[in-house]
This record gives C-alpha cells, sequence and structure tokens, in this order.
C-alpha cells in the first residue's frame, strides 16, 4: 500500500510538470527528501520492470544506430592447457553494457539508483548477443542459479553480465619445444547484428582484468594479456535454387571468410545452376590474446638429464680394455634403448606435428652420439679381429719355417716371439689410441653441441612465433 502511494505521489509531480511543461531539468531539482520518498521505499522493481516493459519489444534495436556495446571481461581461473587438442579451459566474467532509452525510469522512481532483475528477465530484453566466436564450448555457470546479472541504471543503461566457463583455442608453434610460448586467444562478436546495427568496442577504462596476478599452472607461466579490436568483412556465394514453383528447392551457401565456413544444403529438384555473390555486412570483433611460456623444468629431470646420463655411460667403453667386446657393446647398446624409451614417453603427450621440434633435434643428436660410440666400437673390435687374424697367420707361418731350419732352432723361436708380441702390442695400442681419441673428441663435440643448441633456443624462447 505503502508502495502505490508513493508510486502514486510521483506520477503525479511527473503529471504536474508535464501540464505545467516542466523540463526534465527541473525535476531533477527535487530530492528524495523534499517529496519524501527514499531509494530503498521506491516503487518496487517487479512492478517497475512490468511498467518498462509495456510495449516494449526485444526484436526492436534501441536507437539510434548503431548501438555502441561496451565489453568488459574479468578473468577468474585458466585450469588447463592442452598441447593435444590445442585448447585451453578458462572461467571470467564478462561484461556488455549499453543503453537503451525505452527502459529509462528516473521519470518513474527518480530515487532508485539502479534496478536488479533476476535471470529470467533477460531473455525479455533486446541484448547484443555478445559470443565467443571460436570457442569449441562455452556454458554460464548455474551454482546453484544461472549466474547471469542484469542491471538496468535510470537512464537506461543496461549492464548484462555472464559468469562463463569456455574452451578456446591456442596458437602453438612447438618447433622450439620444450623452450616454447603459446598464445591462447577469445574472440567476441554480436552473433545476431553487424555493424550496421551493432558497435563493439572495448570498455575505456579496464578492459580486461585478472582476480590474481598471476595464473600458473603445472606446464605454463602466463606472461601477459593483449587485447584489441578488428572488422571483418563476410563474403557469401550463393547458388541460387530458391527461385522455384515448387516446394522442393536445392540451394547451398558457401562463407568464403577465411576464419569461417559454413555449408548449408537442402536437397529438392528444381534450380537453376547459376551463382551471384555479394557481401554479408561487416561484423565489429573484440578480442583477448592470453600468452604463456612453457616451464620446461619438468623436461629438464625427466628428458635431458636422463639423456645426458644415457649419453655419458656410453663413453664408459672408451675406458674398457679393447678385449672386453660383449661388455663394450652391452653398455652402448643399454643407453641407446633407454634413450629411445624416454623419448617415446615424451613424444606420447605431444600433438603429431610434421616439422622438427627442439626435442627432436637434442634426441636424435643423442642417439647419433651413442650410435656413434658403437660405429667407434665397431673399428675397434673389426682393427683386434684382423691384428688377431695377422697374429695367426703370422704364427702358423713361423711354425713352418721353424720345422725347415736345421740350425739354431732356439734362436730362431726367441726371434719369432719377440716379432709376434711386437706385432700384438702394435694391434693393442692401435686400439687403445682410437679409444683415447674417442674419450676426448666424443666429449669435445658434445660440449659444442650443447653450447649451440642451447643458445639457440633460449634466446629464439625470448621472440616467440605463434604460427
Amino acid at each position: 500500500m505503502i508502495y502505490s502511494i508513493q508510486a502514486l505521489f510521483i506520477e503525479t509531480i511527473l503529471m504536474s510538470a508535464r501540464i505545467h511543461d516542466v523540463t526534465y531539468q527541473h525535476i531533477e531539482d527535487f530530492t528524495c527528501d523534499d517529496i519524501g520518498v527514499s531509494a530503498s521505499s521506491g516503487a518496487k522493481a517487479t512492478d517497475l520492470a512490468r511498467i518498462l516493459m509495456t510495449n516494449y519489444s526485444r526484436n526492436a534495436l534501441p536507437e539510434p544506430a548503431p548501438v555502441k556495446v561496451e565489453v568488459e571481461i574479468t578473468i577468474q581461473d585458466i585450469s588447463d592447457i592442452s598441447a593435444i587438442t590445442g585448447t585451453f579451459t578458462i572461467d571470467y566474467w564478462i561484461s556488455a553494457i549499453w543503453n537503451d532509452k525505452r527502459l529509462a525510469f528516473s521519470h518513474l522512481d527518480p530515487c532508485r539508483k539502479n534496478l536488479s532483475l533476476d535471470h529470467d528477465m533477460e531473455p525479455k530484453l533486446w541484448s547484443p548477443n555478445v559470443c565467443i566466436v571460436n570457442s569449441k564450448s562455452t556454458k554460464v555457470h548455474d551454482s546453484p542459479k544461472p549466474n547471469i546479472l542484469l542491471m538496468i541504471f535510470p537512464n537506461g543503461t543496461i549492464w548484462l553480465n555472464y559468469r562463463i566457463r569456455s574452451e578456446a583455442p591456442c596458437q602453438m608453434n612447438l618447433r622450439n619445444f620444450p623452450l616454447d610460448s603459446i598464445r591462447c586467444s577469445l574472440v567476441f562478436e554480436s552473433y545476431s547484428y553487424n555493424a550496421a546495427d551493432v558497435e563493439l568496442q572495448w570498455l575505456e577504462w579496464s578492459p580486461v582484468s585478472t582476480v590474481r596476478s598471476d595464473y600458473n599452472l603445472p606446464d605454463f607461466r602466463m606472461t601477459n594479456i593483449t587485447y584489441g579490436s578488428i572488422t571483418e568483412v563476410r563474403r557469401y556465394s550463393f547458388e541460387i535454387g530458391v527461385i522455384c514453383i515448387k516446394y522442393s528447392v536445392s540451394c547451398r551457401a558457401f562463407e568464403t571468410d577465411s576464419e569461417h565456413s559454413r555449408d548449408n544444403t537442402a536437397s529438392g529438384s528444381n534450380y537453376f545452376p547459376n551463382f551471384q555473390a555479394y557481401t554479408a555486412g561487416m561484423w565489429h570483433r573484440l578480442s583477448v590474446s592470453i600468452h604463456f611460456e612453457r616451464l620446461y623444468g619438468f623436461y629438464i629431470l625427466q628428458m635431458y638429464l636422463p639423456t645426458y646420463i644415457s649419453v655419458f655411460i656410453s663413453w664408459i667403453a672408451f675406458w674398457m680394455d679393447t678385449k672386453a667386446l660383449p661388455a663394450r657393446i652391452t653398455l652402448s647398446v643399454s643407453s641407446l634403448m633407454a634413450l629411445t624409451f624416454q623419448f617415446g614417453n615424451i613424444v606420447k603427450s605431444l600433438p603429431k606435428a610434421s616439422y622438427v621440434k627442439a626435442i627432436d633435434i637434442w634426441m636424435f643428436s643423442c642417439v647419433g652420439f651413442i650410435f656413434f660410440s658403437l660405429i667407434e666400437l665397431a673399428i675397434v673390435a673389426y682393427n683386434d679381429k684382423m691384428h688377431d687374424q695377422r697374429l695367426r697367420e703370422a704364427r702358423c707361418s713361423v711354425g713352418n719355417l721353424n720345422s725347415n731350419r736345421v740350425g739354431h732352432p732356439n734362436l730362431e723361436s726367441r726371434r719369432s716371439f719377440v716379432e709376434l708380441s711386437a706385432r700384438r702390442a702394435k694391434g693393442s695400442e692401435l686400439g687403445a689410441s682410437i679409444d683415447r681419441v674417442a674419450s676426448m673428441l666424443f666429449p669435445t663435440m658434445f660440449a659444442l653441441f650443447n653450447l649451440v643448441y642451447w643458445s639457440y633456443y633460449l634466446t629464439t624462447s625470448m621472440n616467440p612465433v605463434y604460427t
């Protein structure tokens, strides 16, 4: 009853102002104390909303066109970045702010500062239908009710806010993996209205904000956030099949824009196979890019450090006796198998890419060092084999020679024994010399490779390329 009397009192003032040709500026001179109405005792929100919705059409655009819609987002959380699917999951609040003079209520309740409405009211109002056009999935949180905030201000300004979870794409260039960076983006546009009807723009103050100063994930660290706006021109080519007498028609529309494609086909019998192209219009787009750099500490411990150990173990063979062939082969082959197993575990967590990655270069180089250590082992073993064969031939020839001699056989035998010992020592020294050279050459080459590898990729990681 009190609310009805107050509303009637306000209407009486407004009627009196219209009768006496009093402008709205004069009405503003009244205060809540002057008319005995407080903001808390104004007309009920439901009654006020019912009055505002009288003769209101949600299909009619607010005046004037194009409607300027300001967008603002606040990032709440980033929970997952998947290298396999190339997506990230983000929770955020998105606000769309515009003015609809049809919903101004300052003349109905001058003491009310804003009108907060339930989410059920949102479908009844005109909205710019701001959507995330590049998302794979998007949903409004409902905990327990849909997280939608609708607020109308006295001058008709509408503030529509959603709390949303989206799965959106990330641009990944794995050439520097695991020293790479990625860029994940959200693209907003009015799905229902082009630039002639709706002009999207960022809120002038704090268009993109965050709840926390950083969003560090197990594998990534957020570096910065950028935002901007673009204008998209869409062109469609239609196969004219709608000029038909019968109901069954065949028409196909292709959107030729490079970022989007639609193929809508209806089967039928009567159509004309001529084509016509026209511009569907321009759409304002707003984009937010979140940049991350990969934390490679995990890969240092799980991949680089074990490969270092595998390569170092393969070099132990250089200090072993050249005659210990089985032990040397077992050592090198075991190192190679361990390296292959480690590489397989890393590759399983990566998407299939047709280009060479930093991790590939590292693994192939380490495999190469172990493989060439096996080649060195084969050379030493072959040298020992040929040396033993020559010794056997020499021993046989010396035996035949001694059996044919009748002079001083003991003297000849001692001379032959000295010659054979010299040959055996010479052969062993050759294998040892090869091992000695390899024991210095391999670590030196590996150190040079590490210097070039880490210098190059640490430098390129400072200037990331996302495509």
